[in-house]
Formats: structure tokens, C-alpha cells, sequence
């Protein structure tokens, strides 16, 4: 591998992993939306307060990207 090569190798492994993180933090989203439509705002409700609230979720994505939210549900998800 040449010297000009790996820093496209790089980016396109870091876009891979950002990818990954955002997708993960998207199907997060979809399963409260999905929660909520089907069972209601009492009962999301009480499925949120268990696991990483939507505003603390999206606070952690414009502060430190989407990774960063990936990692707190994995650490919420494992305390459980």
C-alpha cells in the first residue's frame, strides 16, 4: 500500500465506522417512534425513562458526533 493510498484508507474507514454508529443510533430512534406510535406516551414514556432519552441523545450528537451517542447506549444498555 502506498503512502498516498492510506489516508483514503483511513477516511474511508473512519466514514465506515461513523456510518455504523449512525445507523445504530437511527434504529434507537425508530424502536421509541415505533413505541410510541404503537403503545402510546404512558408507556414510552416509561420505556425512555429506562434507557437514553431522546433529548439526552440528541444533545450528545451535535456535542460529540454520533459514535459518541452509540457508546452511551451500549454503556446504558450494559448497566441493565
Amino acid at each position: 500500500m502506498s503512502a498516498l493510498s492510506e489516508p483514503k484508507f483511513a477516511a474511508k474507514t473512519d466514514a465506515n465506522i461513523e456510518a455504523r454508529c449512525k445507523k445504530e443510533v437511527m434504529q434507537y430512534l425508530d424502536a421509541l417512534q415505533f413505541v410510541r406510535q404503537s403503545a402510546g406516551e404512558s408507556i414510552s414514556a416509561k420505556v425512555v425513562g429506562k434507557y437514553v432519552q431522546e433529548d439526552q441523545l440528541t444533545m450528545k450528537i451535535n456535542s460529540t458526533g454520533y459514535c459518541s451517542a452509540a457508546q452511551l447506549l451500549r454503556d446504558k444498555y450494559a448497566a441493565r
